[in-house]
């Protein structure tokens, strides 16, 4: 199966693929997603893997999804998230990223790995008040060879663009 999320009219919901079919979504014709606390008011931001279960990164709090092999035919309405266990999220959806550690995304206010079990600030040389306020949401993540690398834009040029690289071993 194929999970996608980030539905602009929809943004607690995660849309999931026929079994074997990860092409075809169901759309409109039968309910092939599942709502993740809609009524919460947040926003899922990233669903990454960890520890081989699914992760719902929205933007204030952090939860599992459990959802049976992604390859079975077992009957999605059995799928299920836990409640929140973090009430850290992330407002940059294009700063998660999966590394062998665990998951690295930007917090409000911090760089954070969560292990599967919690979330811990990492990277603490860093100063995320270094960031451009109004690209805080844009600051991409990504992992190479051992190494975690982010792009952002820095607060003292302020340019449109990102200029500026973190890169931590």
């Amino acid at each position: 199966r194929l999970f996608i999320t980030a539905d602009p009219n929809k943004p607690s919901r995660i849309y999931y693929s026929n079994p074997f079919l990860p092409h075809f979504i169901q759309q409109t014709t039968n309910l092939d997603y599942m709502d993740i606390n809609p009524d919460d008011g947040d926003q899922i931001m990233g669903i990454p893997i960890q520890l081989e279960k699914m992760v719902c990164i929205k933007k204030n709090t952090i939860r599992k999804v459990h959802v049976t092999s992604a390859v079975s035919v077992a009957d999605p309405p059995t799928w299920y998230a836990d409640d929140p266990i973090a009430w850290i999220g992330s407002p940059a959806q294009w700063s998660i990223t999966q590394t062998p550690n665990g998951v690295v995304f930007l917090g409000w206010d911090h760089w954070y790995l969560f292990d599967g079990a919690s979330a811990q600030p990492v990277f603490d040389e860093f100063d995320t008040g270094d960031i451009l306020e109004a690209n805080f949401s844009d600051v991409v993540g990504f992992w190479h060879k051992e190494n975690f690398i982010s792009a952002y834009t820095d607060k003292t040029s302020a340019t449109q663009t990102h200029n500026r690289m973190l890169v931590y071993n």
